[in-house]
């Protein structure tokens, strides 16, 4: 899980970091949750195309969940 509520800006270096960790997890049979996204980086990872690829939820609750299931 990754909260990433208190971001308020990622940039094309950031989002390049997160998709290696997802790779990375889903290489070891696990799975990034993304939580909590501010509006403004919710707009960029939806306009880079990641919310096709990536696992995005709006609270800890959800994202743990998904996480361990």
């Amino acid at each position: 899980m990754l909260d990433l509520g208190e971001v308020d800006y990622i940039s094309s270096a950031g989002l390049r970091v997160v998709l290696m960790l997802a790779k990375r997890q889903k290489q070891n049979a696990g799975k990034l949750v993304l939580c909590r996204l501010q509006p403004e980086v919710h707009e960029v990872v939806d306009i880079s195309g990641f919310l096709s690829i990536l696992t995005v939820v709006p609270d800890r609750a959800t994202a743990l969940g998904l996480a361990v299931a």
